[in-house]
């Protein structure tokens, strides 16, 4: 009689539990890769339209807003960019205190227009006591835009200048001068 080839049923079944637990291990850090993986391409996509934005408002001396979280039709003077819906988008404005950046939250920013000059401004729009539309611009010293998925994190920072650098850390807390 010749020689069997292949596996027998316990080798089969004991091949296929260590494969199985193999994968059970990989799971979770395939899930976090996934998760930075869509932080990594919703930021430079962000980045990409901000200095889109900008570029377009120098070269055209024309103001450009950049609709945030909303969808519309791009047009010379108006652009549209939305995070996925597994992300969310906080806006922190950054002040130079005793030489750390401080950021304090800004919530219901809806707007980021960029002036002729290339400046950039955020504005957020709200209802007032009388529940009239009223648009509100907040004051600019710099701005971090923090885009997350679960504990995922990218930071977009936006000078008064326009300058936009995307960053996997805060600057929230590092020495300013």
């Amino acid at each position: 009689m010749g020689k069997t080839r292949g596996f027998t049923l316990i080798e089969l079944m004991v091949t296929i539990a260590v494969f199985a637990i193999i994968t059970m291990i990989a799971a979770p850090s395939f899930k976090n890769f996934q998760d930075q993986q869509q932080v990594d391409f919703s930021s430079k996509d962000f980045e990409k339209t901000l200095i889109q934005a900008r570029y377009d408002a120098l070269l055209h001396r024309k103001t450009i807003t950049v609709h945030l979280n909303q969808t519309g039709t791009v047009s010379p003077t108006d652009l549209y960019w939305a995070v996925d819906e597994n992300e969310t988008m906080v806006f922190k404005t950054l002040v130079c205190t005793s030489e750390k950046w401080v950021g304090t939250a800004v919530a219901g920013v809806d707007q980021l227009t960029f002036s002729q000059d290339g400046n950039a401004q955020l504005s957020r729009g709200y209802k007032d006591q009388n529940g009239v539309d009223t648009r509100e611009g907040v004051v600019l010293s710099g701005v971090e835009i923090t885009l997350s998925n679960n504990n995922i994190k990218n930071y977009i920072e936006i000078t008064p200048f326009g300058k936009v650098t995307v960053s996997k850390d805060t600057k929230q807390g590092k020495e300013c001068s």
